[in-house]
């Protein structure tokens, strides 16, 4: 309000495994720190962004891919009618943490594949893929942030019907969507002691390898959610 010209528009896609949580996400803002989460990306960015965070529907009344589907609509919409609430549609970007990471590669995505602008994804701690399997699932099923049980049940209330078509389906694994590039430039932050880990670094070496101008951030001795205040997210 009473901005001498556009503004950025910035889209968060909170987290949740794609069934809890909503718009209202502690990790985006202050409010989160005294539970050892909260990135303050609200407080930093007001007055300097038009912030959208997205309550998209959630699982298990809304499956695959509905979520998706939303946050794609939301920045379609934000995208077209910029120029009504004040913000510069060439200058909108996307972010989001764990399953919202998921949902901003999504938008990510379908900005080249859907023809609308966007000039930056930032994904902390991405879900890349159904099911992984990796090296840090097995080292880091243990930990309360995110233990691999709740993961494999987020998942099932997510795509309850795991055909090979949905998991194969580049919107539910987004590692398969990166193809040929031609993505805007991106950052993906991954966390030691997270189970997301090892899927969040091939997903960014599979954007390098595709021609993505991409960061990626490896956050040392900490786990999803315990990052507040860490140089690495400052400098993201």
């Amino acid at each position: 309000k009473g901005a001498s010209e556009p503004l950025p528009i910035a889209i968060w896609l909170h987290g949740g495994g794609m069934v809890v949580m909503n718009c209202r996400d502690l990790f985006a803002t202050k409010s989160g720190a005294p539970l050892g989460v909260g990135l303050g990306l609200f407080e930093r960015l007001a007055g300097k962004a038009i912030i959208a965070s997205v309550d998209y529907r959630r699982a298990p009344e809304h499956a695959f891919p509905v979520g998706v589907e939303d946050a794609i609509a939301a920045a379609q919409w934000l995208s077209k009618n910029a120029k009504e609430i004040g913000g510069d549609a060439q200058r909108m970007s996307v972010g989001g943490f764990s399953s919202g990471a998921y949902l901003a590669a999504n938008v990510h995505q379908a900005a080249r594949d859907r023809g609308f602008p966007l000039c930056f994804a930032a994904m902390f701690a991405p879900v890349c893929r159904y099911s992984a399997t990796t090296d840090s699932w097995v080292q880091n099923s243990h930990y309360p942030a995110l233990p691999a049980q709740a993961m494999i049940w987020f998942w099932r209330q997510y795509v309850p019907n795991p055909t090979p078509e949905i998991v194969n389906d580049p919107r539910c694994s987004v590692i398969l969507g990166v193809g040929k590039g031609n993505l805007a430039p991106c950052a993906v932050a991954t966390f030691q002691y997270d189970i997301l880990r090892d899927e969040g670094t091939q997903f960014g070496d599979a954007l390098r390898e595709a021609g993505v101008a991409v960061t990626q951030y490896r956050m040392q001795g900490t786990h999803l959610g315990g990052f507040v205040d860490r140089p690495q997210v400052d400098a993201l």
